[in-house]
C-alpha cells in the first residue's frame, strides 16, 4: 500500500484528507511543519512517503519553507526521484512560487475529493482499497 504524510496545523483538514484517502493510502500525519519534517527525514532513510500532502499556512514553520527543506533532505540522501509534493492551502497567490520551490500541483480550499484522487492518481498511478 502507497504511504503519504499529511502535514496540516488544522486537525479538522487533516482528518478530512486521511478520510479521502482511506483504504487507499496509508496517512501519517503531522500537526506542525517541524512535525512533517522530521516524519519525512526519518522515512528517507527507511521507507520513504509516496506521496506528502502540505499545507502552506502553519505557525511553527510554514509549508513553503517545510518543502524547500524536503527538496534539500532528498539530495542530502541522494534520492533520485523527488517525493510528489501537493500543496493543499487557503492562499490562492503562492502557486508559482510553491511551483519554485517544487511543487507537483497546487490546490486550493475547500479541496474537491475527486479533484485530489485525480492528482494523486496522475502521480502516483490508479488507487486501489487495500483489502482490509
Amino acid at each position: 500500500m502507497k504511504r503519504a504524510l499529511v502535514i496540516d496545523d488544522n486537525a479538522v483538514n487533516r482528518q478530512l484528507l486521511v478520510e479521502i484517502l482511506l483504504d487507499q493510502i496509508k496517512c501519517d500525519e503531522a500537526d506542525s511543519g517541524k512535525v512533517g519534517l522530521q516524519l519525512f527525514k526519518e522515512a528517507l532513510s527507511a521507507t520513504p512517503y509516496d506521496l506528502v500532502l502540505l499545507d502552506i499556512g502553519m505557525p511553527d514553520i510554514n509549508g513553503l519553507t517545510v518543502l524547500f527543506e524536503m527538496r534539500n533532505l532528498e539530495k542530502i540522501h541522494h534520492k533520485l526521484e523527488q517525493t510528489p509534493v501537493i500543496i493543499v492551502t487557503a492562499y490562492k497567490k503562492l502557486s508559482d512560487e510553491a511551483h519554485r520551490l517544487g511543487c507537483n500541483d497546487y490546490l486550493t480550499k475547500p479541496v474537491d475529493p475527486e479533484a485530489i484522487i485525480n492528482i494523486i492518481e496522475e502521480r502516483l498511478g490508479p488507487l486501489t482499497p487495500s483489502a482490509q
